[in-house]
């Protein structure tokens, strides 16, 4: 699935509930949605200003990113994904932490930043 991602490597996530969500929207809402310039320059601030931990990064850019996430649309996504009847507001949680990691994948194969396993030497 991340293949349909534009420099999406999988190293995150499957974006099986992104991927639905994307397919869902007309092109206004998903030109909306997609990465901008602005998320890979807001990744760098949170690297500089000291954030190096994978969960707190995904947690601060997912924060900035829900505002663009369609609460109705997300819904049927993670519903049709995995079968769950949950609110707009925890659809909404899903589908960004999914744009996050794509976001921070997309930073990395633009060499913004480099993704460590924690079993990797650092």
């Amino acid at each position: 699935m991340s293949s349909d991602l534009m420099l999406a490597s999988g190293k995150l996530s499957s974006y099986r509930i992104l991927t639905t969500y994307l397919s869902i929207l007309d092109k206004k809402e998903r030109d909306r949605a997609l990465p901008k310039t602005r998320d890979l320059e807001y990744v760098r601030m949170l690297i500089d200003e000291g954030i190096k931990r994978l969960d707190e990064i995904i947690k601060e850019l997912s924060e900035n990113l829900k505002d663009r996430i369609n609460g109705y649309y997300a819904k049927k996504a993670v519903k049709d994904v995995l079968g769950l009847d949950v609110d707009e507001i925890e659809a909404k949680d899903y589908v960004a932490r999914e744009l996050a990691s794509w976001i921070l994948e997309i930073s990395e194969n633009l060499n913004i930043i480099k993704l460590k396993g924690s079993w990797e030497r650092r």
